[in-house]
C-alpha cells in the first residue's frame, strides 16, 4: 500500500503544479501516508495543512504548534506572515518527500503549490476559543503569489 501511495505521489509530482486538484490529491496521498505511519507529530505544519485542505470546518486547534500560531495571530493580527507557515510547511513538506525518496519541488513548483493551496484552504473557516471567547479565523483566496488573504472574524459582541 505504501509503495502505491509512493508511486501515485512520483507520478503527480513530476508534472508542473498548476491547479487546485492537484494540490488536494497530492495532500490526500500524503495524508494517507501520515495516518498510516502516524507521523503527524514529525510534520505538524504538513499534518495541518493537510486538515484544511481536506476538511470543511477546522474546531480542534489545541495540537502544538497550530495552537500558539493561531493564538499569536488573533492577538496580534500583524502576525500573518507567521499564520502563513509557509517557511514551516516547505519544510515539512520537502521533508516529507526527502524521508519517502520523493524528489523535491522545483522553486517554481513550489510557489504554484503553495499559491493554489491558498485558493483550496481558502474556503475552511477555522474556529479557535481564547478566554471563552470563540473567533474565527477565514482565509480569502490569495489574489496573486505574495497575498495570504487571511482575515479575522471578530465576534459581534466584542466590536
Amino acid at each position: 500500500m505504501v509503495e502505491e501511495i509512493i508511486k501515485k505521489l512520483e507520478n503527480e509530482l513530476s508534472l508542473d503544479i498548476n491547479s487546485e486538484r492537484q494540490v488536494v490529491y497530492i495532500l490526500s496521498r500524503i495524508r494517507k501516508l501520515i495516518e498510516f505511519e502516524k507521523s503527524e507529530n514529525k510534520y505538524p505544519y504538513l499534518s495541518f495543512y493537510t486538515d484544511l485542505s481536506l476538511h470543511s470546518l477546522i474546531d480542534r486547534t489545541g495540537r502544538e504548534p497550530r495552537h500558539s500560531i493561531l493564538e499569536e495571530f488573533i492577538k496580534i493580527p500583524t502576525s500573518t506572515h507567521r499564520f502563513g507557515f509557509h517557511t514551516d510547511f516547505s519544510n515539512d513538506l520537502n521533508n516529507f518527500f526527502s524521508d519517502h525518496n520523493l524528489n523535491q519541488l522545483s522553486e517554481d513548483n513550489l510557489e504554484s503549490f503553495i499559491f493554489e493551496l491558498g485558493k483550496v484552504i481558502s474556503d475552511t473557516p477555522i474556529k479557535v476559543v481564547l478566554d471563552s471567547i470563540e473567533y474565527t479565523i477565514l482565509l480569502k483566496p490569495p489574489k496573486n503569489k505574495d497575498e495570504s488573504g487571511l482575515r479575522i472574524v471578530i465576534p459581534p459582541y466584542l466590536k
